[in-house]
């Protein structure tokens, strides 16, 4: 079962995967097919004649790494603001004081990805 998916995940990426947008020094896109310069936002390059789609493309989250939580709080929500020393019937010890997570305010879930832990990375070619 294992072997059938991942033959299926390797021909779905040698077949279906899309190519990344390349972009000329000037910032000019180009043909994912010739790699002739073509207008912006066109789906038809004059050179090879050949129409395509660009669609977005989801890609890991660069602040979690994938892991859909905040990684300044660990996904607690919490982070330790100061430790305080503090005396009881003659022993003294250091306790932490939590403030809630700037980066998350609070909830735990990454706040670039939201939670998913994918993103929208720009434009790529969608297979037709």
């Amino acid at each position: 079962m294992v072997r059938y998916l991942l033959l299926f995940l390797f021909l779905f990426c040698l077949f279906g995967c899309s190519r990344a947008v390349k972009y000329t020094a000037s910032g000019q896109p180009v043909c994912p097919y010739c790699y002739a310069e073509v207008e912006k936002f066109s789906e038809f390059c004059q050179n090879c004649q050949q129409s395509f789609r660009w669609t977005e493309q989801p890609g890991m989250c660069w602040y979690c790494e994938g892991k859909g939580r905040c990684p300044s709080c660990h996904g607690s929500g919490r982070i330790l603001s100061r430790l305080e020393k503090a005396q009881e019937e003659g022993t003294s010890f250091y306790k932490g004081l939590w403030d809630k997570c700037k980066s998350c305010r609070g909830k735990g879930d990454c706040p670039v990805c939201s939670g998913k832990g994918y993103v929208i990375y720009g434009k790529s070619l969608a297979r037709e």
